[in-house]
């Protein structure tokens, strides 16, 4: 079982909301992540495996709130609010 970190948010590299100076990763980097795609992010983006960046995002201090989805490798549910497991 594993602990999953606060979710990061996926952009396309032409996002205007991304911020500049993020590594550049092909889409199928984040096939099995728990990360989150912002609206910029299409079909078309997974399906031709274009070079996208992970927005570390700050969710701000929060009370662990059970989503009711639990990766089958996960040490419990993902919180409905960062998508991560807050253990240590």
């Amino acid at each position: 079982m594993k602990h999953y970190p606060p979710a990061r948010i996926i952009h396309e590299l032409a996002c205007r909301s991304a911020p500049p100076g993020l590594p550049i990763l092909p889409m199928a980097a984040f096939r099995d992540s728990h990360d989150i795609a912002h609206d910029c992010v299409t079909r078309a983006t997974a399906l031709n495996n274009r070079p996208v960046v992970a927005e570390p995002a700050d969710y701000g201090p929060h009370v662990y709130s059970p989503s009711g989805e639990r990766p089958a490798d996960a040490t419990r549910a993902l919180c409905a609010v960062c998508h991560g497991t807050h253990t240590p």
